[in-house]
């Protein structure tokens, strides 16, 4: 990216200029950088920021670490201005360095320079006058709905969402909650996909490379779902458990110690099973890490999968590039186009959101016989289900 695409395209940046001028001068030991250069090239990194995230299309979201290829911020200001104009957009307060990810200094490739940037969170605080970028400055109208219905099913899951309320009581608990143990990221998610609700923003789309369904409460904190309404009457969730190991036994048909798994499946809890000690979330994130990553560092969970199950671990291994990407489309093909199909044909209501579904109460019973009956027609396998009210 040049700086010239940057500064032609941004259609705030004769305003985002200005402002930016302004709030140096009022800050005395940073008056030097208040020159029309300079504040071209601080604005090329803050647009950076927004098109890297974004591939100059989706608008960035405050407090969303962004990794950036700092080469690309030296081949255009310099190493010695790069690294002087981040510490001054950082002493400005409009940038936030990730002190978790930095270079290793002595390395010859990483020259000491940061790699993981985002739009602090106070800018959301700060006065009209100096917010220097608007969510949406490069996507349009940030009001406007981004849906791309495909199907009757997608436009069901649309229509659902539009009929759904938030209890202001029950968000203002949660966001104090996220509050209270500095929860900083989750407490924005929070506040973003409300005013998303509040605006009819319901983004319903599949993915660009799988067939599972995205929008706004699927981005959200799970805890957002408890403030729901539907005509004043909470929903409750159901819930499918160890969803991905279950649809993996699909594909193990015929590897030595495929009983076994599905036995654990059925009988134990199939994440704690594997690690004692830890805690079942922990438990989950380290069955992913094994299952869909590169797995170059070794955890607990996955080196007693291994111990107990070689040969189904070592399958897991071997396929693990196309195997996430498989369960994700076996997981829509079951509780998208199967049980809120059959829901949406039934004239009934449910908001997916991948493997749970938010329903009403009365229909509970009917919806957890539609989810064992899909997963035992693709694959003869019974699921754990659970209901959270």
């Amino acid at each position: 990216m040049k700086l010239e695409q940057v500064l032609t395209t941004d259609a705030y940046c004769a305003q985002n200029i200005f402002r930016l001028k302004r709030f140096l001068l009022n800050k005395p030991e940073l008056a030097i950088w208040a020159k029309e250069v300079r504040l071209k090239k601080l604005l090329f990194i803050l647009s950076y920021l927004n098109a890297s995230y974004s591939g100059n299309d989706i608008q960035l979201e405050w407090g969303e670490w962004v990794y950036i290829r700092t080469e690309v911020f030296q081949s255009h200001l310099g190493p010695s201005f790069y690294r002087e104009a981040i510490e001054v957009l950082r002493a400005a307060g409009m940038l936030d360095v990730n002190e978790n990810y930095l270079p290793n200094v002595f390395s010859p490739k990483g020259e000491g320079f940061s790699k993981s940037y985002r739009l602090p969170y106070a800018l959301r605080e700060m006065p009209e006058e100096l917010v220097l970028f608007k969510r949406g400055g490069k996507g349009g109208d940030v009001r406007e709905d981004k849906s791309e219905i495909g199907n009757e099913t997608q436009q069901f899951i649309f229509d659902c969402l539009a009929r759904v309320t938030l209890d202001s009581d029950s968000f203002d608990g949660i966001t104090e909650t996220f509050k209270a143990n500095s929860k900083n990221a989750r407490f924005i998610r929070a506040k973003n996909t409300a005013e998303k609700i509040l605006q009819g923003r319901f983004n319903v789309k599949a993915g660009k490379n799988q067939k599972r369904i995205y929008h706004t409460l699927t981005s959200a904190p799970r805890e957002m779902r408890n403030a729901v309404r539907l005509d004043g009457q909470k929903l409750v969730e159901i819930d499918v458990k160890a969803c991905q190991p279950s649809l993996l036994l699909k594909f193990l048909d015929g590897i030595p110690g495929c009983e076994e798994y599905g036995r654990i499946l059925r009988e134990e809890d199939f994440y704690s099973f594997f690690c004692t000690g830890q805690s079942r979330d922990l438990a989950k994130v380290q069955f992913c890490r094994f299952a869909f990553g590169e797995y170059k560092r070794k955890n607990a969970w996955g080196e007693k999968f291994t111990e107990l199950l070689p040969e189904v671990a070592g399958y897991i291994r071997e396929n693990s590039t196309w195997l996430s990407r498989q369960l994700q489309d076996l997981e829509a093909e079951i509780c998208i186009y199967g049980v809120v199909e059959t829901l949406r044909a039934m004239g009934s209501f449910a908001i997916p959101v991948h493997d749970s579904f938010m329903i009403r109460a009365e229909d509970s019973e009917v919806v957890q016989r539609i989810i064992e009956a899909e997963f035992r027609n693709s694959f003869n396998f019974t699921p754990k289900v659970s209901v959270k009210n």
